[in-house]
């Protein structure tokens, strides 16, 4: 009885070893569903969150700087400022692009909607995230908006 249970606890360290070691398929999905939901409420602290330690290239041509790579504090007050400035409508991943086996990068291309605040025009156009592996996580290495 106590070899069956040292054996199980055995394979129970090596399975969590294992799943520490390489991201489960799809983890790239649940980054992509974070950021879909930060973006919509319009939550900059939820979204830098998903940032890497090496910062992240934003290209948003309605907030200064307009393009650049940037720290996640600067990220994070490039992206509220952003939220400030603008009344976000739709926000939704269309297409998904999610990392096969050892690829080190996933794509995201959403939909977005927005309302500026300082003229009230509406602006529709789409916004690129692309997530890359940083140990064994994923998080986001660019965001630009395409028109």
């Amino acid at each position: 009885m106590p070899f069956q249970r040292v054996t199980a606890t055995l394979l129970m360290i090596a399975f969590a070893a294992s799943a520490i070691a390489q991201p489960p398929e799809g983890a790239s999905r649940g980054v992509f569903d974070a950021i879909e939901a930060a973006w919509r409420a319009g939550d900059a602290g939820a979204l830098t969150r998903h940032l890497g330690a090496h910062g992240v290239s934003i290209g948003l041509p309605e907030v200064e700087p307009a393009g650049g790579h940037f720290s996640r504090s600067q990220s994070f007050y490039i992206l509220k400022a952003h939220f400030e400035a603008t009344r976000i409508q739709e926000f939704e991943f269309e297409h998904v692009r999610e990392a096969e086996q050892d690829a080190r990068v996933a794509l995201g291309l959403a939909n977005r909607r927005y309302r500026g605040l300082g003229d009230g025009r509406v602006v529709r156009d789409r916004v690129l995230v692309v997530l890359g592996r940083e140990g064994t996580r994923w998080v986001v290495a660019e965001i630009r908006a395409l028109r």
